[in-house]
């Protein structure tokens, strides 16, 4: 039996979008699912699982950073959940990106150790399923939505000491820095599921500059409509 998420077998739906945020998961059970129920609340790791359009769908807080990902992630699975698709925020490291914008990650740096402890070797390249990415695109298209596809790179320390970080992932032509994405893909592979994500632009790195919580708001919308939409086309 799961530690964290106290649910038992049946509660948790094949498919999960993973929000960082615990009143961002009680926001989307509430405003986008049909008939949710709550099956988690412990450590504020809210869970619902519910309906979007006749699909049964499960929405969980997975808490700030790879370590809290990997224990959430962990238990998903022991619970039968299948395919995990990350919706969070992230700071455009170019400061080329519209605040409030979507990106699609097709692959994920690992500035963090938690995804090399999962991989259990350096050098691992995370990546999501190809399927999942696949759909996220064609929902944010079918609405007509600005979006990046690229690389982003996960971080273990929001606030990280060295400053050189950004300009090396600049270089290479990262778009965006967050915190959860790599150990996600990494995770999702290490016990043969599928992951993708799709994460908001709320910060511009270069410039110092957060979105107003309006923008955010906005952008959150949009990016749950499309990760909602792209689950219709999920193929078990």
């Amino acid at each position: 039996m799961p530690i964290h998420i106290k649910a038992k077998s049946g509660d948790i739906a094949p498919t999960v979008l993973l929000p960082g945020d615990p009143e961002r998961a009680t926001f989307i059970a509430e405003n986008f699912l049909e008939e949710p129920v709550q099956y988690n609340s412990y450590r504020l790791l809210h869970g619902y699982t519910g309906f979007y359009r006749g699909n049964r769908i499960s929405v969980q807080t997975t808490g700030m950073g790879a370590p809290s990902a990997a224990i959430v992630i962990k238990e998903l699975i022991e619970l039968g959940a299948q395919n995990f698709i990350r919706i969070g925020t992230c700071g455009d490291l170019h400061g080329n990106l519209t605040l409030g914008q979507l990106i699609i990650p097709i692959s994920a740096c690992v500035l963090n150790s938690t995804t090399n402890e999962i991989a259990q070797f350096e050098g691992y390249a995370p990546s999501p399923d190809y399927d999942l990415m696949q759909n996220l695109v064609t929902a944010a298209q079918n609405k007509s939505l600005q979006y990046k596809v690229g690389t982003v790179g996960t971080m273990d320390l929001f606030y990280h000491p060295d400053a050189t970080i950004s300009e090396r992932c600049r270089a290479m032509g990262v778009l965006a820095l967050e915190m959860e994405t790599s150990l996600i893909f990494a995770l999702a592979a290490r016990y043969r599921k599928r992951a993708a994500a799709l994460l908001t632009v709320s910060d511009n790195i270069p410039q110092g500059v957060r979105a107003p919580a309006e923008i955010i708001s906005l952008g959150v919308r949009a990016m749950t409509q499309v990760a909602l939409d792209s689950t219709l086309s999920i193929k078990e």
